[in-house]
């Protein structure tokens, strides 16, 4: 180390070769000085990007559409695009063909009750105020007005009259007990159903709908909501299981994971975290199964698809590699992950980041081009112009010279590193380009966990995977899930096992309608 008398200009030696060794100190100085300034700033642009990934959580929109430097985006790179194949004409289909989606006010629907109520002017202006005449009726004017009425409970009493002979008093004959959804329990179909709808297509808490319940003077205590909850999904898990074995007779299953808090008195902080894993069928098995399991150990999904043959869609968890490792399931990555990383990216490097987002975004030009074909069809557009831009992509990224701990180079080891399972989707039009479905089915356990807080035990998981299992089946088979859990709720208990398959939301068959609840405020007969 040069000291500060060696670095006096006064007291300089006169010996060459002592001189040489005090400028080789000053240029290691300089060089160590250098570098440790160059890691300072790369740990301040690291700093910043964490802070504006941050302040965009927090404050800021969470779609990832490009504003701000969209003409930069369509001028970083120029893309030769191959000439585009036309799509083939489409037989011309016997349907009347829908009318348009409109942006104003949609029509009442037409089967709702009407209630007409006619407001005829004061009697006094119901004479001429020329010549006193009364005044006849030319016609009239109407308009529609959409009212609401709170929902109304009320109580049917099963009466079952018994008979017996007059003479011998035997032979005594009654009516079977009425069917139940639970046992000695106090709510009907339902009742129940709308608990379960509440609570989890609502996003409801039980603690809130017992006050909501309390408003109608009907007293119902948070715990035994709760109990009703825990009987009601014991009841359904049967038609989960067939559900499940339904998505696993899909060509390609969608996963992904996503943590909930789970109470746990035997720890420390009384909260772990559990996770709810959603298998999302393909479209000839159109269906969620969720499980819930107490950890993410790899050992979860690996039984899950024990014995499995096809294709497994889902970000880059290191467990999916053992599963995949034989052969037998395929991996397929997510281009919408890949994506969210280079538009994460523009806070450090925003021109490569600009340039990778061209690129990701002409794929999906790709998909929406090609989304009504057919599979064979689908599969040639995307080698005609997918497999290109991928070349070109790749080619691109390799030629890059960037610091290997930014935020740029993370998203390209992202893709290189998953070269083979992002791309894979080309090869087969039966298979997609992300996996925004499954993130889709995900969304309202996130929306909902944030109103119930957490699950009250592993069990309670276990619960509410059964029940997100069937109500967001029910949405993407285009059910109501209050009508099929009132109707099956009844039916599932004396339903035979071999046929549960009949029960799964896609292969449910309305049943006819129910008779209207008497008038509370009709006499009775």
């Amino acid at each position: 180390m040069v000291t500060q008398a060696a670095l006096d200009l006064q007291t300089l030696p006169d010996d060459p070769e002592t001189l040489k060794r005090l400028v080789r100190q000053l240029a290691g100085d300089v060089g160590a000085r250098d570098q440790q300034i160059a890691e300072h700033e790369q740990q301040i642009q690291l700093l910043r990007h964490y802070l504006a990934l941050l302040r965009r959580h927090r404050f800021g929109r969470r779609s990832e559409k490009l504003t701000e430097g969209q003409l930069l985006l369509e001028l970083a790179v120029a893309i030769q695009e191959p000439p585009k194949t036309p799509a083939p004409p489409k037989p011309p289909s016997s349907k009347p063909a829908e009318p348009k989606k409109g942006h104003g006010r949609r029509m009442i629907p037409a089967d709702l009750l009407r209630l007409p109520l006619v407001h005829e002017p004061p009697a006094e202006a119901m004479h001429c105020a020329a010549c006193r005449k009364p005044l006849s009726k030319i016609g009239q004017e109407s308009c529609e007005q959409l009212e609401y009425e709170p929902a109304k409970l009320y109580v049917i009493q099963h009466i079952r009259p018994k008979y017996a002979c007059d003479d011998c008093e035997a032979n005594v004959v009654i009516a079977d007990p009425q069917t139940a959804p639970i046992d000695k329990a106090l709510p009907g179909a339902g009742l129940l159903a709308k608990v379960l709808v509440d609570k989890y297509a609502d996003h409801l808490p039980l603690y809130r709908q017992a006050k909501i319940w309390g408003r109608q003077q009907v007293w119902i205590p948070e715990s035994t909501l709760c109990g009703w909850v825990g009987r009601a999904a014991e009841l359904l898990a049967p038609i989960t299981e067939a559900i499940k074995q339904d998505v696993l007779a899909s060509k390609v299953i969608k996963t992904d994971d996503t943590p909930i808090r789970v109470l746990d008195p035997a720890i420390e902080d009384k909260i772990r975290t559990g996770r709810l894993w959603p298998y999302v069928g393909d479209r000839a098995h159109p269906q969620v199964f969720f499980e819930y399991t107490p950890s993410r150990e790899e050992k979860w999904p690996e039984r899950f698809f024990n014995g499995y043959r096809g294709y497994l869609q889902g970000d880059f968890y290191p467990g999916y590699e053992n599963i995949c490792a034989d052969g037998k399931i395929k991996q397929l990555g997510c281009w919408a992950h890949a994506r969210r990383r280079f538009y994460d990216a523009q806070t450090t490097d925003q021109e490569r980041a600009l340039v990778a987002l061209t690129y990701i975004g002409k794929l999906y030009d790709v998909e929406r081009e090609a989304k009504d074909l057919s599979a064979a069809d689908r599969q040639r557009r995307r080698q005609h112009q997918s497999r290109p831009i991928l070349d070109d992509l790749k080619a691109w990224m390799e030629a890059q010279m960037v610091l290997p701990e930014s935020p740029i180079a993370g998203a390209m080891r992202y893709v290189l590193g998953g070269w083979e399972a992002l791309t894979r989707y080309v090869d087969d039009g039966d298979l997609s380009i992300d996996n925004n479905e499954c993130e889709r089915d995900i969304r309202p356990v996130a929306i909902g966990r944030k109103n119930w807080l957490f699950a009250g035990s592993d069990e309670g998981g276990r619960r509410a995977a059964i029940l997100y299992t069937l109500v967001l089946s029910c949405r993407k088979s285009g059910v109501n899930p209050f009508e099929y859990l009132r109707d099956v709720l009844l039916r599932v208990s004396r339903h035979p096992a071999s046929r549960v398959a009949e029960l799964m939301p896609r292969n449910w068959k309305p049943p006819p309608p129910l008779p209207d609840p008497p008038d509370p405020a009709a006499s009775p007969p």
